[in-house]
């Protein structure tokens, strides 16, 4: 319920009618589950870091690249090292803008951050992230699902106690 827009009470029945320890249940949780979408969704984690840094030649710009080992000749980019290189942070935010909120996912998840981060997941993420980075977001957004999956129950049964 804590997902739906009015907690779906317009669909229940008049019998049905939740109590008010219930109500400010669901909107404690609303809003964990709020907060978490937003950490996960508004924009590319502050503390992601790509661990393949790599300077390119003309432009001095720092690249990651999804081989550490594979370093272009001093002069001369291949197209390699140009495809597996993470583009800077101002192009990667234009992109996450693109991807997550003009296409609405970050709407439409705003009180659903499970199946928000498996939309994330889904994304066809562009080549302004390596492979590497791409993956590692990935990986972090389910171990995130988890997380908030586990501390939903924590808190619910904390709910009950009280």
């Amino acid at each position: 319920m804590a997902r739906m827009p009015g907690f779906g009470l317009d669909q229940l029945e008049e019998s049905k009618q939740i109590d008010h320890a219930d109500i400010l249940r669901l909107i404690r949780m609303r809003e964990y589950l709020s907060d978490m979408w937003v950490q996960a969704a508004a924009r590319e984690d502050a503390d992601f870091f790509c661990q393949n840094i790599s300077r390119t030649p003309y432009e001095g710009t720092l690249t990651c690249s999804e081989q550490p080992d594979e370093k272009p000749a001093l002069g001369f980019i291949t197209s390699a090292s140009v495809v597996s290189a993470c583009s800077l942070v101002t192009a990667r935010r234009e992109v996450w803008l693109r991807l997550v909120h003009d296409s609405n996912i970050f709407t439409r998840y705003r009180y659903d951050p499970l199946r928000g981060l498996a939309a994330l997941i889904n994304i066809k993420w562009t080549d302004d992230w390596c492979k590497g980075c791409r993956e590692k977001m990935k990986q972090g957004w389910r171990i995130m699902q988890r997380s908030i999956w586990e501390k939903v129950g924590e808190k619910i049964n904390k709910w009950m106690l009280q």
